[in-house]
């Protein structure tokens, strides 16, 4: 299983937009590195985002880039400030591969506890950052990274 961990792009500021959605710049990023991981050609199954708009216009960014808008679902569980382990549950359930579209600190929480067992920050993912878990058995692996200043 591939597990994509996709940090949302550039928000403006509650006092722009009290629902924080994504600057020109944000789009812009997150348009930059979809169009990046869409030459990879993805299997993906699913894209998973929070229920804040930056993290869903993130997704559909990328599912519009990917050709598979079907495929965007919110989840519960995936705010900034969320418990990772019921999350981490649900992926040992899942063999097919998965987006994730979220937040800091629960992206960076959650890669930790996939790769280390704890949740001290490894990985620090910059606004459009997309990094690429593997699971072979029952261990992950950091497979690779891209950010926005690759693209």
């Amino acid at each position: 299983m591939l597990l994509y961990v996709f940090r949302h792009g550039e928000a403006r500021t509650q006092s722009e937009d009290p629902e924080r959605g994504l600057t020109a710049a944000g789009r812009a990023q997150v348009a930059a590195v979809s169009r990046v991981f869409a030459k990879t050609r993805p299997e993906i199954r699913e894209i998973w985002h929070s229920d804040k708009i930056r993290a869903e216009q993130t997704g559909a960014v990328l599912a519009d880039t990917l050709r598979i808008p079907e495929r965007m679902h919110m989840r519960p569980g995936l705010h900034p400030n969320d418990p990772v382990h019921p999350l981490v549950e649900s992926l040992r359930q899942r063999d097919a591969n998965l987006v994730i579209v979220g937040h800091l600190p629960h992206l960076s929480r959650l890669v930790s506890v996939l790769l280390t067992g704890t949740e001290r920050t490894l990985v620090e993912l910059p606004a459009a950052g997309l990094l690429c878990l593997q699971r072979s058995s029952a261990e992950w692996r950091l497979d690779w990274f891209l950010t926005p200043d690759l693209c």
